[in-house]
């Protein structure tokens, strides 16, 4: 199949050069296609190299805080969510806040200026606010396209209560 055989020339790729990031990224994206949600979103952290040739800027932030990709315990800690690529991706991965709340840690999410009212009743979320406004006080970051990666997401865990999203009335 035609999946299989990319895999197998982005290995062959990467078998010349370990941290030729394009193609680490590249896989990552067939991994997660496949289904292969733990290796795939372990290796979507390579969109973020330096190394590649098309960089998503908005992944290169960078904070006096450690992020968190899911080692540490942050029972009693605030982490800060930040948007990273697309409304859309903004929109899908807020979901996520939900389970950092459930570890008993609280949740700073920033989204896009034009998501934020539609944002603000995010559960698991305890302050929304847009990116260019002060961000409070927090122990870690992460960004929501490294959430998936962090909470060890896989098929049978993605949160599916729906909606989970919803607008106030006019």
């Amino acid at each position: 199949n035609l999946s299989q055989k990319a895999l197998e020339y982005y290995e062959m790729a990467i078998s010349y050069n370990r941290e030729f990031a394009d193609a680490q990224f590249n896989k990552s994206l067939m991994l997660l296609q496949m289904g292969d949600f733990s290796a795939g979103w372990r290796l979507y952290e390579w969109r973020k190299s330096p190394n590649r040739k098309i960089r998503i800027t908005s992944a290169a932030r960078e904070f006096a805080q450690p992020i968190w990709l899911g080692g540490e315990n942050v029972t009693g800690k605030t982490i800060f969510l930040h948007w990273e690529q697309g409304l859309g991706d903004t929109i899908q991965f807020c979901r996520l806040a939900k389970n950092l709340s459930d570890r008993g840690c609280k949740v700073i999410l920033e989204v896009q200026k034009p998501l934020k009212d539609l944002m603000a009743n995010v559960e698991g979320v305890d302050t929304v606010i847009h990116h260019g406004e002060v961000i409070p006080n927090f122990d870690f970051h992460c960004s929501l396209m490294s959430l998936p990666h962090a909470l060890g997401l896989m098929i049978e865990n993605i949160p599916t209560k729906i909606p989970y999203l919803a607008a106030d009335k006019p």
